[in-house]
Protein backbone atom coordinates (compact mmCIF):
# COMPACT_ATOMS: atom_id res chain seq x y z
CA UNK A 1 0.00 0.00 0.00
CA UNK A 2 1.32 3.50 -1.07
CA UNK A 3 1.09 6.21 1.27
CA UNK A 4 0.95 9.81 -0.21
CA UNK A 5 1.31 12.39 2.08
CA UNK A 6 -0.44 16.11 0.83
CA UNK A 7 1.77 19.28 2.08
CA UNK A 8 -0.62 21.81 3.61
CA UNK A 9 1.07 25.14 3.47
CA UNK A 10 0.18 27.32 0.93
CA UNK A 11 2.51 27.55 -2.41
CA UNK A 12 5.05 30.20 -2.70
CA UNK A 13 3.83 33.72 -3.39
CA UNK A 14 1.85 34.24 -6.88
CA UNK A 15 4.03 36.16 -9.57
CA UNK A 16 3.53 39.71 -9.43
CA UNK A 17 2.05 41.79 -11.66
CA UNK A 18 2.40 45.46 -13.01
CA UNK A 19 -1.21 47.43 -12.80
CA UNK A 20 -1.85 48.97 -15.99
CA UNK A 21 -1.38 52.74 -15.83
CA UNK A 22 -4.74 54.94 -15.28
CA UNK A 23 -6.04 57.28 -17.80
CA UNK A 24 -5.94 61.33 -16.85
CA UNK A 25 -9.63 61.38 -17.39
CA UNK A 26 -12.89 59.34 -18.74
CA UNK A 27 -13.05 61.41 -21.25
CA UNK A 28 -13.08 59.61 -24.96
CA UNK A 29 -11.97 55.95 -23.31
CA UNK A 30 -14.15 52.99 -24.39
CA UNK A 31 -15.36 50.88 -21.16
CA UNK A 32 -15.81 47.42 -21.54
CA UNK A 33 -18.78 46.14 -19.08
CA UNK A 34 -18.84 42.70 -18.14
CA UNK A 35 -21.48 41.08 -17.29
CA UNK A 36 -21.58 37.67 -15.47
CA UNK A 37 -25.13 37.28 -16.17
CA UNK A 38 -26.19 36.74 -12.48
CA UNK A 39 -29.35 38.79 -11.36
CA UNK A 40 -29.21 42.40 -11.57
CA UNK A 41 -25.79 42.38 -12.86
CA UNK A 42 -26.34 43.33 -16.15
CA UNK A 43 -28.83 46.28 -14.58
CA UNK A 44 -26.10 47.38 -12.41
CA UNK A 45 -23.60 47.65 -15.16
CA UNK A 46 -26.12 49.24 -17.56
CA UNK A 47 -26.92 52.39 -15.56
CA UNK A 48 -23.27 53.08 -15.00
CA UNK A 49 -22.16 52.63 -18.09
CA UNK A 50 -24.87 54.77 -19.36
CA UNK A 51 -24.63 57.51 -16.45
CA UNK A 52 -20.60 57.48 -17.82
CA UNK A 53 -21.29 57.65 -21.05
CA UNK A 54 -23.34 60.84 -20.74
CA UNK A 55 -21.34 62.54 -18.78
CA UNK A 56 -18.23 61.62 -19.56
CA UNK A 57 -18.43 60.70 -23.05
CA UNK A 58 -17.57 57.26 -22.52
CA UNK A 59 -17.54 55.26 -25.21
CA UNK A 60 -19.04 51.41 -24.00
CA UNK A 61 -18.57 47.69 -25.18
CA UNK A 62 -20.40 45.08 -23.35
CA UNK A 63 -19.24 41.34 -22.96
CA UNK A 64 -21.03 39.02 -21.52
CA UNK A 65 -21.28 35.28 -20.02
CA UNK A 66 -24.13 32.93 -19.99
CA UNK A 67 -23.01 30.78 -16.95
CA UNK A 68 -21.67 33.30 -14.22
CA UNK A 69 -18.81 30.51 -13.15
CA UNK A 70 -17.61 30.33 -16.80
CA UNK A 71 -14.61 32.40 -17.66
CA UNK A 72 -14.67 34.94 -20.25
CA UNK A 73 -13.26 32.96 -23.39
CA UNK A 74 -10.03 33.39 -24.83
CA UNK A 75 -11.94 35.60 -27.95
CA UNK A 76 -13.67 37.67 -25.33
CA UNK A 77 -10.55 38.86 -23.49
CA UNK A 78 -8.56 39.46 -26.51
CA UNK A 79 -11.08 41.87 -27.63
CA UNK A 80 -11.65 43.25 -24.11
CA UNK A 81 -7.31 43.72 -23.75
CA UNK A 82 -7.05 45.33 -27.61
CA UNK A 83 -10.58 47.40 -27.87
CA UNK A 84 -10.90 48.00 -24.38
CA UNK A 85 -8.85 51.07 -22.12
CA UNK A 86 -10.36 50.66 -18.92
CA UNK A 87 -13.05 47.60 -17.37
CA UNK A 88 -15.65 47.10 -15.34
CA UNK A 89 -17.19 44.30 -14.21
CA UNK A 90 -20.19 43.25 -11.54
CA UNK A 91 -21.64 40.75 -10.08
CA UNK A 92 -25.60 40.53 -8.38
CA UNK A 93 -27.66 38.81 -6.82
Amino acid sequence: MIVEFLDPRSPAAPAQHALAALPRSLGGVTLGLVDNSKANAGFLLDRVGEALAETMNVTLLRFGKRVPSDALTAAQLEEITTRCDLVLTAMGD
